[in-house]
């Protein structure tokens, strides 16, 4: 135990003799090179919690993650590259219990889905202290003239929502998240046949421990003037889905939606909006504008409905205790508890090096919500700072039971540092 600040410092010293990456090996003149870049992410977060001793066994909590990150990056020319990104992970609690996360951070040690196997382990375990190690990127690109071959580990992102998703299929983010650099990596085979300079049609097969746990989407994709658009279907787990996702920019503006049916083998235990309990639709619908204030104020608004996702806060926690909906919750078919949110963004830039957001989160139905407002200053090009506070209100449970979606938020604060190497 008496090492580990010791180890800590040792490895930031290591990595500040890496600045800018490490060239293993090169070939300039034939566009050939092996690189090591180390990325190291150290956060803390702050909670001030609800007066609920069956929620919240303490008033006061906090918690510390670090993420080191080894990205090995290779290209051979114009037609291969490759990625092997390996993390080790640390969480320090303050209390022996923990923390209620509000942002995410508790994912490094959740089941990941969507991979053959896991290779992911805990170097660390202890009352207050859990290190975690994980390969989370491991993949080879090939690139013929008529389209893109991606085999391995690998990140897969098919939305246009900013804060929501209803077409992000594996490891979409949360909306209280605030670190979106990496989405988390899912096996996969990844097929895409260019049919025109505007046109390509693509097919994604993506793995799991078992066939139940596996997808196949096939998704033809087009630009037609200021229009991007897209159409899919497939299979993920025992669900069929089909769906589509649209965006247009026309000069300041830009609109953009998505819009996704799945045919589940169980039916939902609270049924769906089609009238049965196997039909289940996710929809994101939203825009943005940006106003010529300074350089630039852009503001963005969207609206989220997922079928997953229970009609009251109060009924969520009956969903949760049935080891098939929790199974799906973790899973990422659902980002909100209740069915019905909305979401308003504003975003302002000052200068090159300093940016600022404010997000604010609130389910239409129960009138509770989450004002975040953040900012990051980029230091230099190695360094980066960010600030993020979380400030949650609505009905407060009672005796553990939620009254409504956010009321059980309370007050946080939420500090990264990042370095880039």
């Amino acid at each position: 135990m008496r090492n580990r600040p010791c180890t800590a410092v040792l490895l930031l010293l290591l990595a500040a003799q890496m600045a800018g990456g490490v060239e293993l090996w090169s070939q300039p003149q034939k566009e050939r090179y092996l690189t090591l870049s180390p990325m190291l992410k150290t956060s803390a977060l702050l909670a001030h919690h609800l007066d609920d001793a069956f929620l919240f066994p303490h008033e006061w909590s906090a918690l510390s993650l670090s993420r080191l990150r080894l990205d090995l990056n290779a290209r051979w020319g114009d037609d291969f590259d490759a990625r092997l990104a390996y993390e080790f992970g640390a969480r320090w609690y303050n209390q022996h219990d923990g923390i209620v996360d509000t942002l995410g951070l508790s994912a490094i040690t959740l089941p990941i889905p969507f991979r053959l196997t896991p290779v992911q382990h805990e170097w660390y375990e202890g009352k207050r202290l859990l290190g975690t190690r994980e390969l989370d990127r491991a993949f080879v690109a090939f690139h013929p003239g008529w389209g893109e071959v991606v085999i391995g580990r690998q990140a897969i992102g098919l939305g246009r929502g900013v804060l929501f998703s209803a077409t992000d299929l594996f490891s979409p983010f949360s909306p209280m998240e605030v670190d979106r650099e990496w989405r988390r990596g899912v096996d996969a085979i990844r097929l895409e046949r260019r049919l025109s300079p505007t046109a390509s049609i693509e097919a994604i097969a993506v793995g799991g421990e078992h066939w139940d746990e596996s997808a196949f989407v096939l998704r033809l994709r087009g630009y037609f003037g200021l229009v991007d658009a897209a159409v899919l279907g497939g299979r993920r787990g025992t669900d069929q889905f089909v769906g589509a996702v649209v965006s247009a920019v026309t000069g300041d503006a830009e609109a953009h939606g998505e819009f996704m049916v799945f045919r589940t083998r169980d039916e939902h235990p609270q049924g769906s909006i089609f009238g049965d309990g196997d039909t289940i639709p996710k929809a994101v619908v939203g825009g943005s504008y940006t106003f010529n204030v300074g350089n630039g104020l852009t503001v963005l608004g969207e609206y989220h409905y997922s079928g997953f996702a229970s009609h009251d806060a109060d009924q969520a926690q009956l969903l949760f205790v049935q080891p098939e909906y929790l199974a799906r919750y973790l899973r990422g078919d659902t980002q909100i508890i209740c069915r019905h949110a909305v979401g308003a963004q504003l975003a302002y830039s000052f200068n090159e090096v300093l940016a600022s957001t404010v997000n604010v989160i609130l389910n239409p139905r129960d009138g509770s919500g989450v004002l975040s407002p953040s900012m990051r200053w980029d230091i230099n090009r190695n360094v980066s700072l960010t600030v993020a506070g979380y400030l949650g209100w609505g009905e407060q449970p009672v005796n553990a039971m939620l009254q409504s979606e956010y009321g059980a938020y309370g007050q946080s604060l939420f500090v990264q540092l990042g370095l880039y190497f």
